[in-house]
Formats: structure tokens, C-alpha cells, sequence
């Protein structure tokens, strides 16, 4: 249900919103995990570099925009199969450091990751 709940709102929290509170009206459970609130998003240089690298590693994440859609999540999800990782697709700062390991560290045009305070 979850893919036609984006068809109607291509939001992942709306999808999962709805989701939750289907769940909960059907007599469900809620959320097991809280929300991960400290963990920041990747900012579009960041994106791109995510799928600069991808694409260097053999996953074709579908063009180098700084945009993560179903391309570039797909194209997580396998490498993070190949690195025997959780595959959810998901972009994150670790994801990002991860794919700097295999593809070579950081230079002098990529993003440094951005430390939390």
C-alpha cells in the first residue's frame, strides 16, 4: 500500500503517515524505533556527490542531480546489498562515508561531511 499512497502523495513521511494510521485504526501497532532526529540531511552537494560515486562504483543512479528518487535509491540498495549493509535506499551521511571508502577517500571537489554540533 505503501506505493499507492505516493502515487496519491509522493511524500514518504505522507505514505508513512497514512500507513501508521491505517495500522493503528486495523487495531496495529505503532512505531517500534523513534524518529532519528540528531541524524541530518544531506545537503544537494552532498546528493551529488552520493551519486557521483555510485555511478563511479557500477550503480547507476539515473543522472547526477542532487535529487534522490527512485533511481539513486535503487541504486543505494545495491551497493548496500554488495557491502552487506541494511538495504533501505536510504542517503545518509553514513551511506555517503561509506561509498567515499570503496570509491576513494575525500579531494579537493568533494563535500566534506558535515559534523553534527
Amino acid at each position: 500500500n505503501f506505493g499507492v499512497f505516493k502515487r496519491y502523495n509522493n511524500s514518504t513521511s505522507y505514505a508513512l503517515g497514512v500507513g501508521l494510521l491505517s495500522d493503528a485504526l486495523g487495531g496495529g501497532g505503532g512505531v517500534i524505533t523513534p524518529w532519528p532526529k540528531e541524524q541530518k540531511p544531506l545537503s544537494r552537494a552532498q546528493k551529488e556527490e552520493m551519486q557521483r560515486r555510485l555511478d563511479e562504483a557500477g550503480y547507476n543512479p539515473g543522472g547526477i542531480d542532487g535529487m534522490i528518487g527512485p533511481n539513486t535509491r535503487r541504486a543505494l540498495r545495491a551497493f548496500q546489498l554488495a557491502q552487506n549493509l541494511i538495504p533501505d535506499g536510504f542517503p545518509s551521511l553514513a551511506m555517503l562515508e561509506a561509498l567515499r571508502n570503496l570509491t576513494g577517500s575525500a579531494n579537493s571537489t568533494d563535500t566534506p561531511v558535515e559534523k553534527s554540533q
